[in-house]
């Protein structure tokens, strides 16, 4: 069962999963070493690290997901994940689910990109002069970037690749900045606070 600030969600929110598996483990261990970024090191706790969006609500109240896995990607009703999430509000404006559906279907088709994570590494300890590369892959990062992006605010620079550490970064600065952090979800901010 998914576990999360579901009274958060709205359709375009970003799902933030935790972490599960010896991959995820890994990563984010050497992340937390060696990332160049003294905010990731210091302040990321590790523990989100999948990326997925709500795309629609069906008629019984459940959200559609959009999300990619290792077996590509997929629609999925958020009742029949498992895990712990946070909602990520990212989008300035309401989107509407003819205008998610639409996106998806540009996207629809695309394979997991298992390589994507490495790229991004090599992207990162390079200080992005490793050059971004598009094609037909995605991993749920690059999903969740493309989608942010294409609904009319990106959350990453064109050089850069998408990465989790930077979107939770650059989100929980901008809500500790509006209104002096009281529309902030509290909860969530508390650890990436100085």
């Amino acid at each position: 069962m998914a576990i999360g600030d579901i009274e958060q969600a709205r359709i375009g929110s970003t799902l933030a999963w935790d972490g599960r598996g010896k991959l995820y483990e890994k990563l984010s261990a050497l992340i937390k070493r060696f990332d160049p970024d003294p905010w990731v090191r210091e302040k990321w706790d590790g523990r989100l690290w999948h990326l997925s969006e709500i795309v629609g609500r069906k008629h019984n109240g459940d959200w559609w997901v959009d999300e990619i896995t290792g077996d590509g990607d997929r629609l999925i009703e958020l009742s029949k994940l498992e895990g712990r999430f946070t909602v990520i509000n990212w989008l300035d404006r309401a989107v509407t689910a003819d205008e998610c559906m639409a996106w998806r279907e540009k996207y629809t088709g695309y394979h997991y990109d298992h390589a994507g994570y490495i790229w991004c590494a090599f992207n990162r300890l390079s200080r992005s002069e490793f050059p971004v590369v598009t094609d037909r892959t995605h991993y749920c990062w690059e999903r969740n970037a493309s989608f942010n992006r294409d609904m009319g605010k990106p959350i990453y620079y064109e050089w850069e690749m998408p990465y989790m550490p930077i979107l939770l970064k650059r989100y929980y600065a901008e809500q500790a900045s509006l209104v002096g952090g009281k529309n902030a979800n509290r909860s969530s901010l508390k650890q990436f606070q100085s």
